[in-house]
């Protein structure tokens, strides 16, 4: 009888410790989740940036391009 008890005991314990995994593990994932939600608008607002800094060096380039053509044409 005892040791109907504490096998029942046993049972309950670890199926408490059985559900405080499952609900650690929904909520880990749920962290990543989160996590990756947040790292996707970085990701996007650096690629903004380097494509802005990226047409600013082709339309510095494309104005010096001007710039050394008509000095070339008009020395010709």
């Amino acid at each position: 009888m005892l040791k109907e008890v504490a096998d029942q005991n046993e049972s309950k314990e670890t199926h408490w410790w059985a559900k405080k995994l499952i609900l650690l593990k929904e909520k880990l994932s749920a962290v990543k989740e989160r996590v990756a939600n947040l790292k996707e608008p970085m990701r996007t607002n650096k690629l903004t940036e380097k494509n802005d800094a990226l047409e600013a060096m082709m339309m510095a380039l494309k104005k010096e391009t001007i710039a050394m053509m008509k000095a070339l044409s008009t020395r010709i």
